[in-house]
């Protein structure tokens, strides 16, 4: 972010991570649990997002003009995932 700072980028979006253990590949392979969402990758995507919006945080403050934006796609996924009837979907 620093180097891209520097060369004139004043307008960032940093994407976080959606519930990687709902992804339909790991969901597949999960067939212990019947097909459930992986909670430990889950949890993961939880840790990586907190600390990414706490790095966007830190640097809004430290490189001056920049507008830095966090986006956190993992909370609209999981609504999407435990109720697709709510979004038309099955």
């Amino acid at each position: 972010m620093k180097k891209l700072h520097g060369l004139g980028a004043r307008k960032i979006s940093l994407g976080g991570l959606p519930p990687m253990g709902c992804m339909p590949l790991e969901r597949a392979t999960n067939i212990g649990t019947g097909g459930e969402c992986v909670g430990r990758y889950n949890d993961i995507a939880v840790q990586f997002n907190s600390k990414l919006d706490k790095m966007v945080e830190k640097l809004s403050k430290e490189l001056p003009g920049s507008n830095l934006v966090f986006s956190n796609p993992y909370e609209p996924f999981m609504r999407i995932i435990k109720n697709p009837s709510s979004f038309g979907m099955l």
